[in-house]
C-alpha cells in the first residue's frame, strides 16, 4: 500500500514590521520597516513550503565620524528588494529510539537601490533525544548554517549576520565575529557566513521525578566570519580579520517549568574567544517543547 500525500492549496499571508532602535550595542541610530507578502502550501504532515516577496526600506543615522569607514560607507537610506522560499520539516517523537526532528532551509535572492545584489542560503536542524525515558536525561542537538554571496557591490551591515548568545551562549549580541580594531570604538561588523552547533544535556531527575528545576550541562561551539570589504579604519587603510575564527563555550543550565514552557537560565565560560570579543556569562531565554 502506498500513501500519496497531495499539497494543499496556499495559504496567503502578509507581514509588515517596522523597527527603530538607538545605539543599541552600535554607535548609530538605525530604523527599518519591511512588508512581506507570503504564499504557504502545506505538503504534508509536518511538511511546508512557502515562497514570499519582501520590500523594505532603512535608514541608518546619527554615524560618528571617527567609526569604522566600513560602517560610515552603510550610513543613510536604502529601499531594498527579495523574493524567496523556505522548506520546514517537523517529525515528533514516537518512541524512545526515535528523536524528535526538525529542518528548515531557505534561500532568497535580492537587491537595493545603492547597487548590492546578492543570493543566500540558510539551513537550520534540531533535535531532541531520549536515550532512555526512565533515566530521566534528555539529549537537545542544534546547528544552523547560512551565507550571504555578492553578485554585484557589497554587503550592508543591515544584511550581514549579527550573533550573540542565541547562538554561542558567553557572548554578547554582535560580541563575535569581525571588528574594526583600528577605531576607537572597535565596532563589530558582522559577517556574511557563520556556522553554529549547540548541544544540550539536561537531567531532569536530578531533584526528583516531580521537581520543577532541571539542571544541565551544555557545549557551543561555531564562527562568523566574512566581509566583501576589509578595508577598515577611519579612512579605510587599516584592515579588518575576517577570517573563520572558532569561538566556543561550555557551561551549565537550569530549567524552570512554567506550564506553558520553560524558562532556562544559562551561566556559560567562553573557552574559545578573541581577546576583543564581547561575553555576556548570563542568560535567560525562554523554550517551548516540541
Amino acid at each position: 500500500n502506498a500513501m500519496i500525500c497531495r499539497p494543499s492549496g496556499p495559504s496567503p499571508t502578509f507581514n509588515y514590521n517596522s523597527q527603530s532602535s538607538a545605539k543599541e550595542g552600535f554607535d548609530f541610530d538605525s530604523s527599518s520597516a519591511r512588508i512581506q507578502p507570503r504564499l504557504t502550501w502545506q505538503l504534508g504532515e509536518g511538511r511546508t513550503l512557502g515562497a514570499y516577496l519582501s520590500l523594505s526600506t532603512g535608514d541608518i543615522s546619527n554615524v560618528s565620524a571617527t567609526t569604522s569607514q566600513l560602517i560610515r560607507a552603510d550610513g543613510g537610506s536604502r529601499q531594498r528588494r527579495s523574493i524567496g522560499a523556505d522548506m520546514n520539516w517537523r517529525r515528533s517523537a514516537s518512541a524512545a529510539d526515535r528523536p524528535a526532528l526538525r529542518f528548515g532551509f531557505s534561500t532568497e535572492y535580492g537587491g537595493d537601490d545603492r547597487g548590492h545584489r546578492y543570493a543566500s542560503v540558510s539551513a537550520r536542524s534540531a533535535a531532541v533525544w531520549r536515550p532512555r525515558p526512565e533515566s530521566g536525561v534528555v539529549f537537545r542537538a542544534q546547528m544552523r548554517a547560512g551565507t550571504i554571496q555578492s553578485l554585484d557591490g557589497t554587503s550592508h551591515i543591515g544584511d550581514r549576520y549579527i550573533l550573540g548568545q542565541n547562538s554561542i551562549r558567553g557572548f554578547s549580541f554582535g560580541g563575535f565575529g569581525p571588528r574594526d580594531l583600528a577605531v576607537a570604538d572597535q565596532p563589530t561588523l558582522g559577517g556574511n557566513s557563520f556556522a553554529i552547533a549547540r548541544i544540550d544535556a539536561q537531567f531532569n531527575d536530578a531533584f526528583g521525578e516531580d521537581a520543577r528545576f532541571k539542571p544541565g550541562i551544555f557545549v557551543d561551539i561555531g564562527s562568523l566570519w566574512g566581509l566583501d570589504n576589509t578595508a577598515g579604519g577611519i579612512a579605510g587603510g587599516a584592515q579588518v580579520d575576517d577570517a573563520l575564527n572558532l569561538r566556543g563555550s561550555v557551561g551549565i543550565s537550569v530549567q524552570v517549568d512554567t506550564g506553558i514552557g520553560a524558562l532556562v537560565l544559562s551561566v556559560a565560560h567562553p573557552v574559545l574567544a578573541k581577546s576583543y570579543d564581547k561575553p555576556q556569562i548570563v542568560q535567560f531565554s525562554f523554550r517551548r517543547t516540541f
